[in-house]
């Protein structure tokens, strides 16, 4: 092995910093973003070892759900880290018609808190549509949302 950890103790960081605890000794699929970065965290395996202050990283392969058999026995960890929160919102999809915008579908896009910014919606709504269409984000009003500072959810 590269190098060991005692299984209790192991979390997972993100790129984002959020931390990923195993749920029944095995890291959900869900809590892993597909092409992330991922560092590994924990408690040595050597005997009379401390707080290990290594940090290990590593890439998720990209086809497989992360589980690996030596966290299978690891029990509930102390660390109490939120996991990221879902939002889902519906975007309405609508032509510009005689200079106003006329609605003509509904998109439910899932998103989380990191990716709540005006290129990540879209990105998500472009996505939803299954074609390569120019959106702009709007709101009730018309008015064009822009990315900025007060647009950007937590990094």
């Amino acid at each position: 092995m590269i190098f060991q950890v005692r299984a209790p103790t192991v979390f997972l960081t993100d790129d984002h910093n959020q931390v990923i605890l195993p749920s029944g000794g095995v890291f959900e699929y869900m809590d892993m973003r597909s092409g992330g970065h991922f560092e590994v965290h924990g408690e040595g395996a050597e005997e009379g070892s401390r707080q290990s202050n290594n940090r290990f990283t590593f890439r998720r392969p990209g086809s497989a759900p992360f589980a690996s058999a030596p966290f299978a026995s690891a029990t509930a960890t102390t660390l109490s880290a939120p996991r990221p929160k879902m939002m889902q919102r519906n975007v309405l999809i609508a032509d510009v018609v005689d200079g106003r915008p006329q609605t003509s579908r509904a998109v439910t896009v899932n998103f989380s808190d990191f990716e709540a910014s005006v290129p990540a919606i879209t990105a998500k709504v472009v996505e939803a549509l299954g074609q390569e269409e120019t959106v702009v984000l709007i709101d009730n009003h018309g008015n064009q949302i822009v990315d900025s500072e007060g647009t950007r959810g937590t990094d």
